[in-house]
């Protein structure tokens, strides 16, 4: 595999590290998916409208 990378032409390269940063786009993506569906389930965010409110209405009073 090494072989193939360090034979590539330029193009080619910068294919193929778009083609990574998708993929490690996607996982991470995924990642922090599952990790909010489980903050979600466990009622972390259950007050999230009352936060959004006080936040509001903190940075209309400045």
């Amino acid at each position: 595999m090494m072989n193939r990378v360090a034979e590539m032409d330029e193009d080619t390269l910068v294919r193929l590290h778009d083609l990574d940063l998708l993929a490690e786009s996607i996982r991470l993506r995924t990642l922090i998916s599952e990790q909010a569906e489980a903050e979600r389930a466990a009622g972390k965010w259950d007050d999230l409208p009352e936060v959004i409110r006080a936040y509001r209405n903190r940075n209309r009073q400045s």
